[in-house]
């Protein structure tokens, strides 16, 4: 897997390359690049690249408490690739990142994929209070997130790596996050995703950031929870390809 350095931090990433303009995910609190291998797989001919953002997966340095400060990071990322043109897909706290990204009309970001995510993002007192008291807060969190074993092995293999404090700081950062009155700004096309079972980041979430940005679609995935690139790739991967299709001309 390759690596590049950040300020003295080593960045892990995966790629796949293609023809189109470079797509980059952005996981989500406590989580890896690979947990978009999956929608990767079935994507066709599109330049991806899923980076474990610092302090989770394989990537060096520490998590951060301020979604600003991940969006910091990311444009550092992004120029010592050399990317000039892209595409930022993110889920969850990844999400937040990419409308972060957004609002700051970065020259070189062409659309957006917002995945189980929303405008702001309060976590519940009991979730941090879990974190720090269960004896297994990893496992009795991915217990409640899903319910088919496989997933969950794939899931808590990525959370466990990153540790209860690797996500007690980034639901922190979720904690803060807060552009309900700016993402009417935002006016690069943006693809919507989400499940209509999703108890996280419920479906009235999406639906605002459809009504108040402008150049939006929105497609939600019935039966699905908050792990939609997990629980519904293909789904994922399709709408993501139509939408890059429109993007790249």
């Amino acid at each position: 897997m390759p690596e590049v350095k950040v300020g003295v931090d080593r960045i892990h990433y995966r790629e796949i390359k293609g023809n189109s303009i470079p797509l980059i995910f952005i996981h989500g609190a406590g989580g890896d690049g690979s947990l978009w291998g999956y929608v990767m797989k079935n994507l066709r001919g599109i330049h991806s690249i899923a980076l474990d953002l610092p302090g989770h997966g394989e990537s060096s340095g520490n998590p951060v408490e301020r979604i600003e400060a991940y969006a910091d990071f990311l444009q550092e990322f992004l120029k010592i690739l050399g990317i000039e043109r892209c595409v930022l897909a993110g889920h969850s706290m990844g999400g937040a990142i990419t409308l972060e990204m957004a609002v700051r009309k970065a020259s070189k970001l062409k659309g957006i994929v917002l995945v189980s995510t929303g405008a702001k993002l309060r976590v519940s007192p009991l979730v941090f209070h879990s974190l720090s008291n269960l004896e297994s807060p990893i496992d009795e969190f991915v217990d409640f997130l899903l319910k088919d074993e496989k997933l969950k092995a794939l899931i808590k293999s990525s959370l466990l790596k990153a540790g209860a404090e690797v996500l007690k700081t980034d639901f922190t950062a979720c904690n803060g996050f807060d552009l309900m009155e700016r993402i009417s700004e935002i006016e690069i096309p943006a693809l919507i995703l989400c499940g209509d079972a999703d108890f996280m980041t419920p479906l009235k979430y999406s639906e605002y950031m459809h009504e108040k940005i402008k150049n939006s679609r929105f497609v939600p995935f019935k039966g699905a929870g908050h792990m939609l690139m997990l629980e519904a790739p293909e789904f994922v991967a399709e709408e993501i390809s139509f939408f890059m299709r429109d993007i790249d001309g």
